[in-house]
């Protein structure tokens, strides 16, 4: 089964009234290491912490992964 892999990234966002949020993004999306064309469409993941944000926006990959017949595996090089 092929694989998909991406890049995810995990930012902090600060609420005019000092409340923190983590947004969590993926992009860059490789299968078998070469570019997939298209490219997925996978909305943010908002958080309250920004290791929840990037477990969020992980689910949100391997569900996206599994719907279009790819395995997720992050590499440890992104």
């Amino acid at each position: 089964m092929p694989i998909l892999d991406c890049e995810i990234k995990v930012m902090e966002l600060v609420h005019p009234l000092g409340r923190k949020k983590f947004r969590g993004i993926a992009y860059e999306f490789c299968v078998d290491e070469k570019w997939l064309e298209p490219q997925l469409s996978i909305n943010e993941a908002l958080a309250e912490t920004a290791d929840e944000a990037k477990k969020l926006i992980e689910l949100k990959v391997k569900s996206a992964a599994q719907d279009h017949g790819f395995v997720y595996h992050h590499s440890a090089e992104n």
